[in-house]
């Protein structure tokens, strides 16, 4: 069904067999228990099963305050995000006390119960906040969490749990700017406090990308920063860009630009000072200038590069130093296999020169312009004779499908 940045499978669908599939994971194999209406029948018979699923009547069934030593995983999957009251909130971690995974994302939290941080087998939380702008220090104390997921209304984020001191937290995902708390090594220890374990960080204010912070991730993979990108790319000194770039694990970043009052230009940092070996790189809103695109066509392993909401500005682009014109060559990016660009508005051409580009297997086209919407089908044209006798096809997607 779904794919991801570089072409692997992300989702799969099995046609036709939702029957059978949801018979024998409920009934034969007691794989899990599916929650909807007749809620009294759900709750006397929910004891024997591990994993519990619930559609619909949320309120109703955490309300009537169930039961379940044996329940591992509690999910909520409702379309619609549900206002909960904090006392019904609490009868989930005194029901269900030895929760591996809580995913909830579809409840309102108002606020958080002592109850809750008592789940120290946890590993996967993920949930939904509504008026709450800080996540509480107490977190911290989830040392078994792999994955930490928080969804809230707030522009800002601030985290306070020492997520340096949760061994084996891989994953943090926030859905807007999150403010990381400044590394504080126990007295005891005479060593640098290190999360190894650490991979996901997205996304992070640009405040947060500190010496001090960063190098407390050494093995970060995917790194997420959203907020007033200037900060980060301060021409001068790059000195926030520097940290980053010596994160020598990181394969994916994303700089999302908001908030920004001035009218300050953004610039790239010279190549050299660029990180090098990043395969997958993500601009929203950056409003870069065209030229700063060579610096981008240098990154040697760059595989997949999408450029979002007028991540550029300006009516041309050389990349040989020089977005209405835009001239490049199979010389450029030499490993890009996936171009996303969307809402480039002023768009006129994608290049030509592209169809050279030996790696290029996706283009996608979202909310631009006939003009190159036209381009990208000659690409595919020569792409397609390019790869004929091959197995691998190149993919052209063009949003909408009328341009």
């Amino acid at each position: 069904m779904r794919r991801t940045s570089d072409g692997q499978i992300k989702t799969c669908c099995v046609h036709d067999m939702y029957e059978f599939c949801w018979q024998e994971a409920t009934t034969e194999e007691n794989l899990f228990h599916e929650v909807k209406l007749g809620v009294e029948q759900s709750v006397r018979e929910m004891s024997t099963y591990r994993r519990l699923c619930i559609h619909s009547s949320v309120l109703a069934f955490i309300s009537m305050k169930p039961s379940g030593d044996h329940v591992r995983s509690f999910l909520c999957v409702s379309s619609e995000k549900i206002d909960i009251p904090p006392a019904v909130i609490t009868n989930i971690p005194i029901a269900f006390p030895l929760l591996r995974v809580l995913d909830t994302e579809s409840i309102k939290f108002s606020r958080f119960c002592k109850e809750f941080f008592q789940l120290y087998h946890l590993r996967y939380i993920a949930f939904s906040l509504d008026l709450i702008k800080v996540l509480p220090k107490n977190v911290g104390g989830l040392w078994n969490v792999r994955t930490l997921i928080v969804n809230t209304q707030q522009i800002n984020l601030d985290i306070q749990a020492d997520i340096w001191n949760m061994p084996r937290l891989r994953h943090l995902h926030t859905n807007t700017s999150a403010k990381l708390p400044t590394p504080v090594a126990p007295k005891t220890r005479k060593f640098t406090l290190v999360n190894q374990s650490l991979q996901t960080l997205s996304t992070i204010a640009p405040e947060s990308c500190t010496e001090d912070v960063l190098s407390r991730a050494p093995n970060l993979k995917k790194l997420g920063i959203r907020g007033e990108i200037a900060k980060l790319l301060e021409p001068k000194k790059f000195e926030l860009f520097n940290n980053v770039k010596k994160l020598q694990c990181l394969e994916n970043m994303k700089l999302i630009n908001v908030d920004q009052t001035d009218q300050k230009q953004l610039r790239l940092p010279p190549a050299y000072i660029f990180l090098t070996k990043l395969r997958k790189l993500t601009l929203s809103d950056t409003w870069l200038e065209w030229d700063d695109m060579s610096v981008l066509g240098q990154l040697e392993y760059l595989q997949v590069l999408k450029l979002k909401d007028n991540a550029f500005k300006g009516e041309r682009w050389d990349a040989k130093e020089d977005l209405a014109s835009w001239n490049a060559s199979g010389d450029h990016f030499p490993r890009l296999k996936r171009l996303v660009v969307v809402s480039c508005d002023k768009l006129k051409e994608i290049p030509i020169g592209l169809a050279d580009i030996r790696s290029l297997q996706v283009m996608e086209l979202r909310n631009s312009t006939k003009p190159a919407a036209k381009s990208a089908r000659v690409i595919q044209a020569k792409k397609d004779k390019q790869t004929a006798a091959k197995t691998q096809r190149f993919e052209l997607s063009i949003f909408p499908p009328d341009l």
